[in-house]
C-alpha cells in the first residue's frame, strides 16, 4: 500500500485557487462594461424563472447573493459580501464540482458575465439574451 503523499498535489495557493482580491476591497473596473464597486444591480422580476435558461453557476451564486442583500446591491456591497464569507468557515455557498469550498470575488464574475447578465450580450448563440440584473 502506497502511504505517500502527492507533494505537489497538496500545496495549494489558496488566494490564486480562490481567486480572492488579495487586498480586500474591490478597486478595478471590468473592462467591457465598466463596472465599479459603486454600479448598482438589481434583479429583474423574472430572475427566478430565467433561471430555468441555466446561466453559468457563478452567475446563480451572484443572483443568490444579490436576493439575500434584498434585490439591489452595488457591485462593492456583493464583493464585501463574498470577501466576508472567507473568514466564516460554515460558508458552503460556493462549492465546486469536486464539492471543495471556495471563495471567488466579484470582478472576474463581472469581467465575464455582467453584458449577459443585463441582457446586453447572449449568453450562446442558442439561448440568446435573457436579463437577469438591471443596472
Amino acid at each position: 500500500m502506497n502511504n505517500n503523499k502527492n507533494a505537489k498535489k497538496a500545496e495549494v495557493n489558496t488566494t490564486e485557487k480562490q481567486n480572492v482580491l488579495k487586498q480586500g476591497a474591490f478597486t478595478n473596473t471590468t473592462k467591457s462594461t465598466g463596472a465599479n464597486a459603486n454600479m448598482i444591480l438589481t434583479l429583474t422580476d423574472n430572475a427566478l424563472e430565467l433561471m430555468s435558461n441555466k446561466p453559468p453557476r457563478q452567475v446563480v451564486l451572484v443572483c443568490q447573493l444579490l436576493h439575500n442583500l434584498g434585490g439591489t446591491a452595488t457591485v462593492g456591497q456583493l464583493n464585501d459580501y463574498i470577501l466576508d464569507s472567507l473568514d466564516n468557515t460554515n460558508c458552503d455557498f460556493w462549492v465546486d464540482s469536486k464539492g471543495e469550498k471556495y471563495v471567488q470575488d466579484i470582478y472576474p464574475v463581472m469581467t465575464s458575465y455582467l453584458d449577459k447578465m443585463i441582457g446586453k450580450e447572449a449568453w450562446t448563440s442558442k439561448k440568446g439574451k435573457f436579463t437577469l440584473v438591471a443596472n
